[in-house]
């Protein structure tokens, strides 16, 4: 007998826990696929492609699960995460938890055994393991430096100089990748992670724009010109994208990755230049350049919770220096200061600040960042 638990958005700060017992649960196989194209030459040479993406699955064999149990788990997958719409935390028997999980099946056919109970295999695809259930509970410190985090994120950025998209690895000045967008939008001003591509927004073609993984490759974009001919900051709640545009002074969300805006928010009584935008798991985060603050908003809502004056850390000119990015990476807020051309990271949503990186050798422009990419 064994305990399976999954947390919907996050075990840190759960809305919804679905914790089943009693069950035989058998993570059966961990599989790795790195993506790639391969094929062979007509003299029988192999060429290979790597796609630069690595998927992690998990496969589970669930036995006896109670009929209360199965309709809990049913309503889970329908209801709670709508299938793979929405990513989510599980925790197996053994303490491991795993991180940005989705249900990754077209179908589950629960069939009842002559017990009376129900059996059924699921695949989960997962981001990675986080870390164990005992080292959870250790403070935050020890949780960042643990050796026992595997694949700890890395940090995406972008640089208005070199006009290109930033990968770091971890929260460091080591570049790992860089990106060259200039011929797509010579002004990227933000980036964000949908947990699976990235996403950016360029203010010369004011749009929004999904590139492959992290790769060049653009899948998608959007021209928002219509709505805001100014976009700052970009950003993705788990299901929509956020992003702000300082002609309007507004925050947006539109659903998914679409055109189709389904609600925004004037934020400029409070910051009349707001660079961009981000989601803590329940609550919108945002900065702005004209008073040199971090906002939190309840939910997406104009609701002003908190916010802090990072000016005697980075401060500027309206617009050209100062705050100009923001993100949340479940445990710490970071931002981007374009007057000393650092990266910052503050304890939670406070003013405490825990580390900084100066990127000015790299890119003297950082405009955004984002810490949802995770490297495994």
């Amino acid at each position: 007998m064994a305990t399976a638990k999954f947390y919907f958005p996050t075990k840190l700060s759960p809305t919804t826990t679905l914790t089943l017992s009693r069950v035989d649960w058998y993570p059966s196989s961990r599989p790795v696929n790195r993506v790639q194209s391969r094929r062979l030459t007509p003299g029988g040479t192999p060429i290979v492609y790597s796609l630069g993406v690595t998927q992690r699955f998990i496969n589970i064999i669930s036995r006896h699960l109670s009929s209360a149990d199965m309709v809990l788990l049913t309503d889970f997958i329908r209801q709670t995460t709508s299938w793979a719409s929405s990513t989510f935390e599980y925790e197996d028997p053994q303490g491991n938890v795993f991180i940005g999980c989705r249900f990754w099946l077209d179908e589950y056919d629960f069939t009842q055994t002559s017990t009376g109970r129900f059996t059924d295999d699921m695949l989960l695809i997962t981001e990675g393991i986080l870390i164990s259930t005992d080292e959870l509970t250790a403070t935050m410190d020890t949780f960042i430096s643990s050796s026992n985090v595997q694949g700890l994120k890395d940090t995406l950025w972008t640089g208005l100089i070199g006009v290109k998209l930033y990968k770091s690895t971890g929260f460091t000045s080591t570049i790992i990748d860089s990106i060259d967008v200039s011929a797509v939008d010579n002004e990227p001003e933000s980036i964000g992670w949908d947990g699976q591509d990235t996403i950016w927004g360029g203010g010369q073609a004011d749009k929004l724009y999904k590139n492959s993984a992290f790769t060049s490759a653009v899948i998608d974009s959007i021209d928002i010109s219509a709505v805001d001919n100014e976009v700052t900051g970009i950003g993705w709640d788990g299901t929509d994208v956020l992003w702000s545009g300082n002609q309007a002074n507004k925050l947006y969300k539109n659903s998914a990755f679409t055109s189709t805006l389904t609600d925004s928010l004037s934020v400029g009584a409070i910051d009349a230049s707001p660079e961009d935008v981000s989601w803590d798991g329940g609550d919108t985060l945002w900065c702005g350049s004209e008073a040199n603050k971090l906002y939190k908003n309840t939910g997406f809502t104009t609701t002003l919770i908190d916010s802090i004056d990072v000016s005697a850390i980075d401060n500027g000119v309206q617009g050209i220096d100062g705050v100009q990015g923001i993100d949340w990476n479940a445990v710490d807020t970071i931002w981007t200061g374009n007057q000393n051309d650092k990266l910052y990271k503050n304890s939670g949503f406070t003013s405490t600040i825990t580390d900084s990186v100066d990127v000015s050798g790299i890119d003297a422009s950082p405009s955004g960042l984002t810490q949802g990419f995770l490297s495994l």
